[in-house]
């Protein structure tokens, strides 16, 4: 399913500027700041009055309001705690950490399902990671050096092990070679930290081999390292090289997009195919134009539109892409993408062919404002506002939900939903999704005219 993606932003993008930030740092993936490695951030507003829920009547200061009683839920998270990782999603369920151990909740509801204790109480809660290519589980670094993988939708835990100098888990992964988990490590000095990839035993976690980074980004085609030079390094299933890459830029972040690799730098980027190490695409530009999501990513190029998945790429001179690109949807046979001028071009995925042009839908408009595609959902910032957005649904243009500047994070989750978390509140979304679509157009206002 398209939104299968446990923790991941909708799409990974960086600051808007002037009226939202959005998105997961191009280091990390989820998806959001992710933030907090999460993904919705927006300048400080005033309280912003929001007409009140068909259940309950949200206090003005709330930060997340529901507009769709059918497909809106908000319900209460505790506070995050200070120190602790970012929530994760896995198996239908948010993962919470808290300073004593974990809450699961069923996202479709809200309800709180399983609590998970640790053996004594932390200053500072875990680090929890969704398990990418093994829906049902998370991987938890809590302050006891314990490494654990952990059922989502149970609670029950199904290995760990003591790590010396664990400090935080960052990634994890399962593909056909087994498990392999990024965390980052203590130094000796405790001053110093680094970036570990281990390969760990699916029933056990007990490690098998582990290598160590300044950085690493986990794939579906396995590990790659960063120095602090800014080489590339690809890891065989082994644990040993499989190729190596110069990039000479020592502070650039890695966000894996499917089988590729987006290394982004200040005002270049690279695309590299994880597998080989080979550079499929030099971008030119700030990486705050590219965007990438669903294994695909687009961007800008002079007179029209960039575009590269595992199965394809392209540079198409397309001028009435111009403005691009506030957000892509893609499927089997088409990209479509929202331009800075506020129109969806419909492209061939294959080769880049304009198949045609309208106007965005009138919803996703807030006045003078702009808007951004995350998938199935449309962000619109409302000008003047002080920083509030309106989420909408891409396909059908409904408007789903309001959020302020407090909304922080906007999180893939399964089963077609999404999920958007703020200080004490969460919501979830069930946009219309992949059964909105018409010959791979959006339906509604959005479809061609």
């Amino acid at each position: 399913m398209r939104w299968q993606r446990p923790l991941a932003l909708v799409a990974a993008v960086a600051a808007v500027a002037g009226l939202v930030t959005i998105g997961p740092r191009l280091d990390e993936l989820r998806p959001s700041t992710r933030r907090a490695d999460l993904g919705v951030v927006m300048p400080p507003a005033p309280d912003v009055p929001t007409p009140p829920r068909v259940t309950a009547p949200p206090a003005p200061s709330v930060p997340v309001h529901c507009r769709s009683g059918t497909a809106c839920l908000r319900w209460r998270l505790p506070p995050i705690v200070p120190g602790s990782g970012s929530p994760a999603l896995a198996a239908g369920h948010l993962v919470m950490p808290t300073a004593t151990g974990l809450l699961g909740y069923l996202t479709a509801t809200g309800e709180q399902r399983w609590r998970t204790d640790l053996d004594v109480p932390n200053v500072a809660g875990p680090t929890v990671v969704a398990v990418a290519g093994a829906s049902r589980y998370v991987v938890v670094a809590d302050r006891r050096e314990r490494l654990a993988a952990v059922d989502a939708a149970d609670g029950t835990v199904r290995w760990q092990q003591m790590l010396p100098g664990l400090g935080a888990a960052r990634a994890a992964h399962v593909g056909a070679d087994g498990w392999l988990v990024a965390t980052r490590f203590r130094g000796d000095d405790e001053l110093t930290s680094f970036v570990a990839v281990l390969a760990v035993d699916d029933a056990t976690g007990r490690p098998q081999w582990r290598r160590e980074a300044a950085n690493a980004a986990l794939s579906p085609a396995g590990a790659v390292l960063q120095d602090v030079n800014g080489t590339l390094t690809g890891l065989a299933p082994d644990g040993t090289d499989a190729w190596e890459l110069v990039t000479g830029t020592p502070s650039a972040s890695l966000t894996p997009v499917g089988d590729l690799l987006l290394v982004g730098a200040r005002d270049l980027a690279l695309l590299v195919d994880t597998a080989t190490g080979e550079v499929l695409e030099e971008i030119v530009g700030p990486p705050s134009q590219i965007r990438a999501d669903a294994g695909a990513v687009v961007w800008p190029v002079a007179g029209g539109i960039g575009y590269r998945s595992a199965g394809a790429g392209w540079r198409a001179t397309v001028p009435e892409a111009a403005g691009c690109c506030s957000g892509f949807v893609v499927d089997t046979t088409t990209v479509t993408v929202l331009t800075g001028r506020g129109e969806m071009i419909r492209l061939a995925v294959d080769d880049g062919r304009l198949l045609d042009r309208r106007p965005a839908p009138s919803q996703f408009a807030a006045g003078d404002g702009r808007a951004w595609l995350y998938g199935d959902i449309a962000l619109a910032a409302v000008p003047r506002s002080g920083g509030m957005a309106r989420l909408h649904d891409t396909h059908s243009g409904d408007h789903l939900a309001d959020i302020t500047s407090e909304a922080y994070a906007l999180l893939a989750a399964d089963d077609d939903t999404a999920v958007v978390l703020a200080p004490g509140f969460a919501l979830t979304l069930a946009p219309s999704g992949g059964a909105a679509h018409a010959e791979g157009r959006p339906v509604g206002s959005a479809r061609a005219r």
